[in-house]
């Protein structure tokens, strides 16, 4: 039987009937063995929100990198793919180097998506093997001033597409 005691500590009471009827009983202090577990559960339960928290953030940039991927690769599903085709079976020579421009701004716009997305992965694997060298105390931390406009932006860029196949309509005001 575990046991708390008035004064916060833990007892291990063991008791055995000997051969000769007598009882024979143990108590051991086991508060420190008590502490040790709840610190264990604890860090267990930390190290499942760190890492529920960080493959969220992972798998966040990496699906706008594989679903932009997934446009470039099958270009026929662009609509300025199809405005392009439009006009050269038209043979409208003009309207076709129009939307040839109007697609390759179109890919721009997705290259960048994949980009800012890869280098917001950079970033997290970078948090991730800071707190490794925080751990060791091998981090030097350096102040700098940051831009949250050019930032808050580049977020609302990269989720307006998610926001926009859920049907929800996403505004950013500074």
């Amino acid at each position: 039987v575990e046991q708390l005691l008035p004064n916060g500590r833990w007892i291990r009471v063991e008791e055995r009937r000997a051969e000769s009827g007598n009882i024979v009983g143990f108590r051991v202090d086991i508060t420190e063995l008590k502490e040790a577990l709840r610190r264990s559960e604890a860090a267990s339960a930390a190290k499942s929100a760190f890492l529920n928290t960080v493959s969220h953030e992972l798998r966040t940039p990496l699906t706008v990198v594989l679903g932009y991927n997934a446009f470039l690769g099958r270009m026929e599903v662009l609509p300025g793919y199809a405005r392009l085709c439009e006009a050269i079976e038209a043979g409208d020579t003009g309207a076709a180097i129009q939307r040839l421009e109007e697609l390759r701004e179109e890919v721009a716009r997705y290259a960048h998506q994949i980009d800012a997305s890869g280098r917001h992965l950079i970033d997290l694997i970078s948090g991730i093997l800071d707190l490794a060298a925080i751990e060791e105390g091998a981090l030097r931390l350096e102040t700098e001033e940051l831009q949250l406009g050019p930032l808050i932006a580049e977020v609302a860029e990269q989720l307006c597409p998610l926001a926009q196949r859920r049907g929800l309509y996403l505004k950013v005001e500074e």
